[in-house]
């Protein structure tokens, strides 16, 4: 089940070809769905696709 692959910030950041800024952003304004243990955020493939399809149906 690759959709629920916990990614890292850095992983994030380079699937989706943005800076850390713009993913803090989007974590803070909970656009990418995401929980914290401790200080690291984990955030599943599928939360990030489901941000891009989002993405793509406004346009």
């Amino acid at each position: 089940m690759d959709e629920y692959r916990i990614m890292t910030i850095a992983e994030v950041q380079e699937y989706m070809d943005i800076g850390k800024n713009r993913l803090y952003e989007l974590l803070k304004e909970n656009r990418i769905k995401y929980y914290k243990e401790g200080k690291k955020y984990k955030i599943t493939k599928k939360s990030v696709d489901e941000y891009i399809q989002s993405r793509l149906s406004e346009k």
